[in-house]
């Protein structure tokens, strides 16, 4: 019986050329197909999506988190959380190499769709050399829903090590609001003034919520208790042109 019905929802999803019209436990439970050979994957589809609340909270859960749900073991768990590895990887590969980011609409083409979507804060730091080419990322760290912790000298660490010109900062607000929080402002200026003496600078920290952003170097909040010469460098150095 399972075998019958595993192939008709898969001769629909060839007939519908994907899952448009497939409800959310009606795709896990085609994705499931691959990692649980001889059992219902609709009933486990429905305890997973009943346990996270949504396939985005699923593919975001640790992997152990995800383990605890009866009847998903570690090749279950490991599929789910390649997909949105995957997806990541794929929208990698079609950015041209060394991309160069004169704008804040350059910063955010390249940014915003690593960070859409994310159910949780994650915290990333971007690395320019002196022509504004993007050469590394990092995921510095991830938190929960509202908030995410992480050390400065980390950022300072990464810059260092990756003999990077320039930084962007970027996170994401989960909530739907991008605007900068205190503790947000306050340790973005910490980034900056760190970065300062050792030739480094912050040219921004973009904050995503959906499909709305924040700009620090926009506002300006960058140079604020920090030297005035960290705005005038990234504002007239080609870096950002204020479109």
């Amino acid at each position: 019986m399972h075998e019958g019905h595993r192939q008709r929802v898969r001769e629909r999803f060839l007939q519908e050329e994907g899952l448009k019209s497939f409800a959310e436990h009606q795709a896990l439970e085609l994705l499931l197909f691959y990692a649980v050979p001889r059992r219902d994957t609709n009933v486990l589809a429905h305890r997973l999506l009943d346990a996270f609340g949504s396939m985005r909270n699923l593919f975001a859960a640790d992997i152990y988190e995800i383990m605890k749900i009866e009847g998903i073991g570690l090749s279950a768990a490991i599929l789910i959380k390649m997909i949105p590895e995957c997806v990541e990887k794929y929208w990698l590969s079609e950015q041209p190499p060394r991309r160069q980011i004169k704008s804040v609409a350059d910063a955010v083409a390249v940014i915003e769709p690593l960070l859409y979507g994310k159910p949780v804060e994650h915290v990333y730091v971007f690395c320019l050399d002196k022509t504004n080419a993007l050469t590394h990322f990092d995921l510095i760290n991830r938190g929960n829903s509202d908030s995410v912790q992480f050390r400065v000298r980390n950022i300072v660490e990464i810059a260092l090590r990756l003999n990077s010109e320039n930084i962007i900062l970027a996170h994401n607000h989960p909530t739907g609001n991008p605007k900068p929080s205190p503790a947000d402002i306050r340790t973005t200026k910490q980034i900056a003034a760190a970065l300062l003496p050792i030739g480094i600078r912050l040219v921004d920290h973009l904050i995503f919520a959906d499909h709305a952003y924040y700009s620090f170097i926009r506002q300006k909040l960058i140079a604020m208790d920090v030297q005035q010469d960290v705005l005038e460098a990234a504002q007239y150095s080609g870096i950002f042109l204020y479109e």
